[in-house]
């Protein structure tokens, strides 16, 4: 045995110190008996590979990292700087405090999520939020699973499983995390049939892929990107129709999933899921996290033969939402009631709503609290974006509040680690760098939040400063 071995301290002895024994009350005494055994053997290994012996202040250094990294909560909430609204790195739809205490009282304890209370039988737990989807869609009827990729992973395995689905060439999308509806299809057991090009698809295309094989007719919504130039896409009520005369069904993969028509005019292009079911078309899914401004969920809107079809599949148990989804979708969903209202609460639509005056505001705020603790900065208007998979070309009008950094600390490598060092802070600040200088854009950052985003900066970047002080 490498006597350098010996130098490391026993397990009991690790416990038994007055640091080590301050983390057990806090963290439980399993945790930190697998933080100290995980850390002795780690010394070991690299002691071994011919690594100096660690001090004692390294093990318990090595220990507390250890307990903490597992103990702690790592879901935090994070202000977001970035002028992204629908973050995918953030939980895309933001909720807002009054969703949660409207929801709070359901939750505890116990709930009737699948308990008929008037016949005193089981129930189904789609029924407290598919009466007023049923209406704020105009659909038939409605189905919830665990999102829009497993609606339409769902939907094509029950009504096209080893037959022909034909969808645009154009269309062949991926959906994000490297996920692609071609790979979809085929998880689903569907043969995946392509008509037309990348840039015109024309119902005539559809109309000569189609066999004696072929179930379904796909639509699906360019959310993500946009395509310009010499380009045409077939309409959903041209698709219905011919589908109508094949005997097929149509579907709509709308994604985004806004749900109606709004006044303001950054929505007004947008495709919404009431139109593709005015436009009779079979079934339309969605994602309840992106434009709805919901919780993760997909949303299968259409007609009530094909639901209560999907409805008794088996795969409808493993996708299947739990109490507290169908409590924050059914919430959500009543807002859609009245547009103030929906406008008002709902964190996604406040925040389109904004003036940009207000988001001025904001700025100056900011700006001016960042001024009185010495850290230089200026204001400029910027533009936001509603990201996750949503209106790429639409843009909304923000302000950002840029930090002036001092002349020795202008630098990229400065402005990379205050981005890191906001991001280590109890509640993060997720900032951009653009062109080497840290951007906080306003669009997202709450009223409350105001505070907090200039002690953060102001604490970071005096630490940060005055380490780079020490290193020159």
């Amino acid at each position: 045995m490498n006597p350098e071995f010996k130098t490391l301290p026993a397990i009991d002895k690790v416990l038994s110190l007055p640091e080590i024994k301050k983390l057990i009350p806090v963290y439980g005494l399993p945790l930190t008996k697998f933080a100290v055994q995980s850390c002795v053997q780690e010394f070991r290994a690299q002691m071994m590979a011919g690594k100096q012996a660690p001090t004692l202040e390294d093990i318990v250094s090595g220990i507390a990292g250890i307990v903490r990294k597992i103990g702690r909560k790592s879901l935090k909430p994070v202000i977001n700087g970035t002028g992204i609204i629908l973050h995918t790195n953030l939980g895309r739809a933001p909720f807002g405090t009054e969703l949660f205490e409207e929801i709070k009282e359901r939750l505890v304890g116990y709930n009737n999520l699948e308990f008929d209370l008037e016949t005193a039988e089981r129930g189904e737990r789609d029924v407290h939020v598919s009466k007023i989807l049923k209406f704020i869609t105009g659909a038939e009827d409605v189905l919830i699973v665990n999102n829009n990729a497993a609606a339409l992973l769902l939907i094509l395995h029950v009504f096209a499983k080893n037959r022909e689905c034909i969808v645009s060439r154009g269309e062949l999308v991926e959906i994000g995390g490297s996920f692609r509806v071609p790979e979809i299809m085929e998880a689903s057991g569907v043969i995946l049939k392509e008509a037309g090009a990348t840039n015109k698809t024309k119902l005539s295309d559809y109309k000569n892929a189609i066999t004696a094989n072929t179930a379904a007719l796909l639509k699906v919504h360019k959310s993500n990107f946009v395509m310009k130039g010499f380009t045409h896409e077939t309409s959903i009520p041209e698709l219905v129709r011919l589908g109508k005369e094949h005997h097929l069904l149509t579907v709509y993969d709308l994604g985004s999933g806004l749900v109606r028509k709004f006044e303001h005019a950054a929505l007004k292009d947008e495709p919404t899921v009431k139109e593709a079911i005015e436009s009779d078309i079979d079934l339309v899914c969605f994602s309840a996290d992106k434009m709805f401004g919901s919780c993760q969920a997909g949303i299968i809107a259409g007609k009530r033969k094909y639901i209560e079809a999907l409805k008794k599949h088996p795969m409808m148990r493993a996708l299947r939402v739990c109490k507290t989804t169908i409590a924050i979708l059914e919430a959500s969903s009543l807002y859609y009631l009245d547009n103030n209202k929906l406008f008002e609460k709902n964190m996604l639509f406040q925040i389109i709503g904004q003036k940009p005056a207000d988001i001025k505001t904001k700025a100056d705020y900011i700006s001016n609290g960042l001024n009185s603790k010495g850290i230089a900065n200026h204001v400029i208007s910027s533009t936001g974006q509603y990201g996750g998979g949503a209106m790429p070309d639409k843009h909304l009008e923000s302000y950002s509040v840029v930090l002036t950094l001092h002349k020795e600390l202008t630098s990229t490598d400065f402005s990379k680690k205050l981005h890191l060092a906001l991001l280590q802070t109890d509640k993060p600040l997720l900032t951009n760098i653009i062109k080497g200088e840290i951007h906080i854009n306003m669009l997202c950052i709450d009223d409350s939040q105001k505070e907090n985003v200039i002690e953060l900066i102001a604490h970071s970047y005096e630490a940060l400063h005055h380490r780079n002080g020490r290193a020159h």
